[in-house]
């Protein structure tokens, strides 16, 4: 590992441990002999998390036919992968530390933009693609969290390179010149210390590179969901991200299906904020 990434996560975990429940959920997510139960006996341990589980599975979105009132039964409700997700994104709102009456401008328009991506990519993989849109939520909702751990570490010299960064690109150079490594390095390796998917931690890597990928690959999606969602909201003023040339063929090849999810894309971030508190507004 670089030496750089290992000191400035090395500090942000001195500030912000990873909660137990994270690190557990993640070994039992990979762990061919894992059961329901191990996964309730992870989570009875941390009472804000059983509150907010049960909130979850009683929610609306999810509206069980009777209420769910037990632990074991909203595990088995809701299964494995959905708990994993919804840790994860409690987590990194706690690392955030975007509970606060008054959050950090810059943090939370990063988080807005990371919950804007997530959904994005999980629409995209399910609805022009025809796959699963759990690990192309993660690799949304986790793809810009390393902006977050330098912004927390070395918040004047981070506000600045945002300031002069035009685009993408150039972000990632000013953060190469002054801290060394770059937000993406950063997030893929709290991704692999989180043992997240591995081909959700390459496309976080390699998420501001302009070679060619394909379009379905978590890489593809990754992109084609910043820009989308680059195109049809403000996004706080972040740079326009740019497709390859590939990317953007797809893009013009399917412009009536893009043009029908991005018209549902509020009503499906609505959805999201019900259920995951995504957008910490």
């Amino acid at each position: 590992m670089n030496e750089n990434i290992e000191k400035i996560i090395e500090r942000f975990n001195h500030i912000h441990p990873t909660p137990m429940a994270l690190n557990r959920l993640s070994q039992l997510l990979v762990s061919e002999d894992a059961t329901l139960k191990d996964v309730e006996d992870v989570i009875k341990v941390d009472p804000l998390l059983v509150a907010r589980i049960l909130g979850v599975v009683n929610s609306a979105y999810y509206s069980p036919l009777q209420k769910i009132d037990s632990l074991g039964r909203a595990v088995a409700y809701l299964g494995m992968r959905n708990l994993h997700i919804l840790v994860i994104t409690d987590t990194l709102k706690a690392l955030s530390s975007l509970g606060g009456k008054r959050p950090n401008e810059l943090r939370l328009r990063i988080w807005r933009h990371s919950a804007a991506v997530s959904i994005a990519a999980k629409m995209i993989a399910e609805r022009v693609f025809g796959v699963n849109g759990d690990n192309a939520y993660l690799a949304g909702i986790l793809h810009d969290f390393g902006q977050i751990v330098e912004e927390q570490l070395e918040h004047d010299t981070f506000a600045a390179i945002v300031t002069q960064a035009n685009t993408p690109e150039e972000l990632v150079a000013l953060e190469q010149r002054r801290f060394g490594l770059d937000h993406c390095q950063i997030g893929a390796e709290l991704c692999r210390q989180w043992m997240i998917s591995p081909a959700v931690t390459a496309a976080i890597l390699g998420h501001h590179q302009m070679e060619a990928v394909a379009p379905d690959s978590f890489d593809g999606i990754l992109r084609l969901a910043e820009y989308l969602t680059g195109r049809d909201n403000d996004q706080g003023g972040r740079p326009h991200v740019s497709l390859n040339a590939d990317l953007l063929a797809h893009v013009e090849g399917n412009r009536d299906e893009y043009a029908v999810l991005m018209d549902d894309f509020p009503a499906e971030m609505q959805k999201a904020d019900e259920l995951y508190g995504a957008r910490a507004a």
